[in-house]
């Protein structure tokens, strides 16, 4: 009975194969954009690229740790990681104590991180141009 429900189920909607699609599409263009991150200075991941991304975004282009987190979608000690290699080899962000909360840390993009950035989003705008029918 219960594989009847599943084909019956799996018969009517497109939902899960559209799904899988979008799911292949992703992990295609998130190689595409690894492969082309890694030729930039300091060959930085996609996720790296994230948080430069959106620490330019910002607001004095600046976050707390934890909203930086968020946005790249990790944990706080993964993020933590990630900031560690940034600030101590590329130099591309530094780290501060919030001045409201001295448990918190802010996170700055350096003048190194601006041109990082740069160079990286030429990369990634040549990638995503290839994948532009994906996009849509």
């Amino acid at each position: 009975m219960q594989a009847n429900l599943i084909q019956e189920v799996c018969g009517v909607s497109n939902y899960i194969k559209q799904w899988l699609s979008l799911r292949d599409k992703e992990r295609k263009i998130s190689a595409a954009l690894e492969e082309a991150l890694r030729g930039v200075s300091h060959g930085i991941s996609v996720n790296e690229f994230y948080a430069l991304y959106f620490l330019h975004k910002s607001e004095s282009e600046e976050l707390r740790m934890s909203d930086l987190s968020q946005r790249i979608g990790l944990s706080l000690s993964a993020t933590s990681r990630l900031l560690s290699r940034f600030e101590t080899n590329c130099h591309v962000i530094e780290r501060i104590a919030c001045a409201d909360d001295k448990r918190g840390v802010e996170v700055r993009l350096t003048q190194v991180g601006q041109d990082v950035l740069e160079e990286a989003l030429k990369k990634v705008n040549e990638v995503l141009a290839n994948y532009e029918a994906d996009l849509l």
